[in-house]
């Protein structure tokens, strides 16, 4: 072990001062294992460029070096059934091809953007795929120190869709670093939305937000706040999903379908343009 490390430091000062002097030939060769070489260009496709360090590169020649005598010396011994082994090499082999090549090509040809009529069209077909696993529910919801509250400008602002209100509303919560909600398009656990409140505490969540219609306006308090909560919508739980909830969700789906098609084209492609220069040939089995 000892011979075999000294002689990859003297591999790797001979391999540096023929790189000062040869400009960096990618062909030079670092060691040899009977009829084995290791390159330079080899140390690189390991992610051992010039930024790293003598050691860094010391350590991967004596390890290619281990190996190679390992396999050596198992093909010298035999005991093994080969057949299996070159099985799984081709197999192997052809994985790590086929997958660098169809993967190239996929990124190259590869459409990637859904148009919402296909992600309508697949939401309604498979409709039972998207149900709700908890209730969900959009709208505002403010945290104010009781010290603070105006409560009639509060609900005014709370309540307008007028973009003068609700620019006056969130100027008031940024400047008075209040903890706010407040945007009315982006579905969230209703639990999660309404933690660390009174309105957490409520004994029945789905009659609370069945309540909506007839009251879009709530308000609780504790010892130090008052909580504002106005809920533009919601969609129980066990139901359908939304379809802007889960249009993300579709779309991933979508493009994974639309890869895994193209790969499987690019597959047959490749082997119906092999196969026309004739490269291969067919005898009968025994």
């Amino acid at each position: 072990m000892l011979f075999v490390k000294r002689g990859v430091v003297i591999l790797l000062m001979g391999y540096n001062a023929f790189l000062a002097w040869q400009g960096g030939n990618k062909q030079h060769r670092l060691a040899r294992v009977y009829d084995e070489y290791l390159y330079e260009e080899d140390l690189q496709a390991a992610g051992l460029g010039p930024e790293c360090t003598l050691a860094q590169k010391e350590q991967y020649i004596q390890q290619w070096i281990e190996k190679q005598l390992i396999i050596a010396a198992a093909t010298k011994e035999g005991g093994y059934n080969k057949a299996e082994i070159d099985r799984k090499l081709l197999a192997y082999r052809y994985a790590l091809l086929t997958h660098a090549y169809v993967e190239k090509q996929v990124q190259e040809r590869l459409v990637t953007q859904v148009e919402p009529k296909e992600i309508e069209a697949y939401y309604q077909a498979n409709l039972h795929n998207f149900e709700l696993k908890y209730t969900i529910a959009k709208g505002k919801l403010l945290v104010v120190p009781r010290k603070d509250a105006n409560s009639l400008q509060l609900r005014t602002w709370l309540l307008s869709n007028k973009p003068a209100d609700q620019a006056a509303l969130r100027a008031y919560c940024e400047n008075n670093h209040i903890r706010a909600a407040l945007d009315t398009e982006t579905w969230c656990p209703f639990d999660s939305w309404v933690q660390g409140t009174p309105f957490h505490r409520v004994p029945d969540a789905i009659r609370f937000l069945r309540d909506v219609k007839n009251r879009p306006f709530f308000r609780q308090r504790d010892a130090h706040f008052i909580y504002y909560l106005v809920v533009k919508d919601y969609k129980i739980a066990h139901k359908p999903s939304p379809l802007d909830f889960v249009t993300g969700q579709i779309e991933s789906i979508i493009l994974h379908q639309r890869k895994i098609a193209l790969s499987r084209q690019i597959e047959q492609e490749l082997i119906q343009k092999e196969k026309k220069h004739g490269n291969y040939e067919i005898y009968a089995p025994k």
